[in-house]
């Protein structure tokens, strides 16, 4: 898996290998490919990906004793585009939208007030053509 062959822009392209053997003896192939990007409407490429969303803090599974202040740090990228903005939910109910990186939750009052037991953090990230993706850990909360 190449990360640059998977993320070419439209364009012809020259692609040469080399192959060589332990005697210093060489053979070499070359192709000539084209990218074209395709429309499915609205100006939406056809190879448009969703965006990656991973939960950075806190650890998965992690346990919180009272009080304590849950900080909540995401990292989301578009590989074909920008993230217009990644909100945070817990247990299902709205925190809050960032639009800029870094993408981190702090002081809501939400993340200050969990009541003890277990709780769904749920990052969704959308990117500048309107695909999302989510990604969720849960947390534990005990009193002291």
């Amino acid at each position: 898996k190449d990360d640059l062959l998977e993320n070419l822009l439209p364009g012809t392209y020259i692609l040469k290998a080399i192959a060589s053997d332990y005697k210093g003896g060489t053979e070499s192939s070359t192709l000539t490919f084209t990218v074209v990007e395709e429309n499915i409407g609205e100006g939406v490429p056809k190879s448009n990906l969703a965006p990656i969303v991973n939960f950075l803090i806190p650890d998965p599974d992690v346990l919180l004793i009272k009080p304590s202040t849950v900080k909540v740090e995401v990292s989301a990228k578009d590989l074909d585009g920008t993230i217009d903005n990644v909100r945070l939910y817990i247990n299902e109910t709205f925190v809050r939208q960032e639009d800029y990186f870094p993408y981190q939750w702090v002081w809501d009052a939400s993340l200050r007030q969990l009541p003890p037991g277990k709780h769904t953090l749920k990052a969704t990230a959308e990117d500048n053509n309107g695909l999302t993706s989510h990604a969720e850990i849960v947390i534990t909360v005990k009193d002291q």
